[in-house]
């Protein structure tokens, strides 16, 4: 075999000694270099003679250039067919569980080879979770068919910006393929290889059919994989309902699911959760994760009295139920009895969230005033709906449940009110009562840190006849 090594020279055409011109062949002109070097050529004479050099260095580069071009097709296209079937994730080994008769799991068992691996699909899964973990690992998920272009050209950009990887390209298929057939090395090709299998993936199942295999592989530390592995062991539930925190800690471990394991490093696994949630714009704000609008026990009560959200914490939820409960008055007709049968509505409201062991605040105009001490003249009140025994037992079931009046929680003394009629000038006097409450659960009552009435704000021009009752809870630890 011969051996050429660089690109074919043009013919020198030296001149004559003494230096001058000598005509080249084609009648082209060739002129010398001071030192002899090479010349360089002129374009020839109209009409005829042979092809330059410099044309014929071209079309050799040209055929070259093409011919490597189809053999490096060919060897990229066997090596794309090389690894054979795409996986789909028929042959993934679950574990075995035992369900009771509504489908409940009662016990799962380990896999074969000791892994806790549990099937899930996206009507298993809390809705804010799959939001989540899409805005944050991979935001166009839905629209992209595997790769996601504009995601790659940041990555690339980024990398010759800082002369560093900033930021991955992977999207959800891709960590799909990875999952579904695992690597060690992290070259260039395994990238590659994910990308293309990743185009297969979607080619051959729907989007939610990837969402599952995520949801049943992604690793959780440990021998936890999958979502609902996870949620049972970290969270001790199924994920069909979550807060956003726990939401984001479901995001945050599978990155670095070994660090991030919250049952050996909690401080790590709940900074990267935070930037989960700062990353989809929630940490900080505390969204209403969910909203009750309507006090239950009576579905015909249609009266718009009640509403209950919940705020996510960076460990567990916040609870807040605001009313307006029925002033009852004229106590002689059927007001009354309403009065009374929403009061005792809400003490199974109570009853029941209080087990949750959440922190719980009930606030708004109860419309009730619990003691003397808090009304002016209580004798002027004795048979009106808000101080009569009936009204003031009702009040005091909340308490003995285990609620805290937040306001008596600091001060014992007369004369909190927050309310003043507009009539006889009672606020003027000073003739008022205390009907708007804060009742704190005692997971809310531990995070108490201050209470007050702004009473000022009753000696505005044009005021409401209640004034502001506040509190301030500790929830940076919560």
């Amino acid at each position: 075999m011969t051996e050429v090594s660089g690109a074919p020279t043009a013919p020198q055409y030296l001149p004559p000694r003494g230096g001058g011109r000598r005509e080249a062949p084609g009648g082209g002109l060739s002129k010398s270099s001071p030192r002899g070097g090479t010349p360089s050529l002129t374009l020839p004479h109209k009409g005829g003679g042979d092809t330059p050099p410099a044309w014929r260095h071209f079309r050799f580069t040209a055929l070259a250039s093409a011919t490597v071009s189809v053999i490096g097709a060919a060897i990229f296209a066997t090596w794309l067919h090389s690894p054979g079937r795409t996986p789909l994730g028929e042959s993934i080994e679950f574990s075995t569980v035992v369900v009771d008769r509504n489908g409940r799991l009662l016990r799962p068992y380990a896999t074969p080879d000791g892994r806790w691996r549990l099937p899930a699909t996206v009507r298993d899964i809390d809705p804010r979770y799959v939001e989540m973990l899409i805005a944050y690992e991979d935001i166009r998920f839905r629209t992209h068919h595997g790769v996601d272009p504009l995601a790659v050209g940041r990555a690339a950009y980024q990398l010759l910006s800082n002369g560093r990887i900033v930021s991955g390209a992977s999207t959800i298929t891709m960590q799909v393929a990875r999952l579904l057939e695992p690597r060690t090395d992290r070259t260039f090709g395994a990238k590659l290889r994910q990308a293309v299998r990743a185009i297969q993936l979607e080619r051959a199942l729907s989007k939610d059919e990837i969402l599952s295999l995520y949801f049943a592989l992604a690793p959780y530390g440990g021998n936890l994989e999958g979502v609902r592995a996870a949620s049972l062991a970290y969270f001790g539930k199924e994920p069909r309902r979550l807060s956003l925190a726990e939401a984001a800690m479901l995001v945050a471990i599978p990155q670095s699911p070994e660090l991030r394991r919250p049952d050996r490093a909690p401080d790590v696994a709940d900074r990267a959760r935070d930037r989960v949630l700062d990353r989809v714009g929630l940490a900080g704000s505390f969204p209403l994760d969910e909203a009750t609008p309507r006090l239950g026990g009576d579905p015909e009560d249609a009266h718009a009295r009640f509403l209950e959200g919940v705020v996510s914490l960076k460990r567990g939820v916040l609870r807040v139920a605001c009313l307006y409960l029925p002033n009852g008055n004229p106590p002689d007709t059927d007001k009354y009895p309403y009065k009374l049968n929403w009061m005792s509505r809400l003490l199974e409201y109570s009853k029941e969230r209080l087990k949750t062991e959440e922190p719980l605040v009930l606030a708004g105009d109860f419309n009730v005033i619990p003691a003397a001490r808090d009304v002016h003249n209580p004798e002027a009140w004795v048979n009106d709906a808000l101080f009569r025994p009936a009204t003031r037992e009702r009040f005091q079931a909340l308490l003995d449940l285990g609620l805290t009046d937040a306001l008596r929680a600091t001060t014992d003394a007369p004369g909190q009110y927050t309310f003043w009629d507009y009539q006889a000038g009672a606020w003027q006097k000073n003739h008022g009562l205390r009907i708007d409450h804060l009742l704190l659960s005692p997971q809310a009552s531990d995070r108490l840190t201050a209470v007050g009435i702004d009473k000022h704000v009753r000696a505005w021009e044009k005021p409401s006849d209640h004034v502001p009752v506040w509190i301030d809870l500790d929830l940076e630890g919560a």
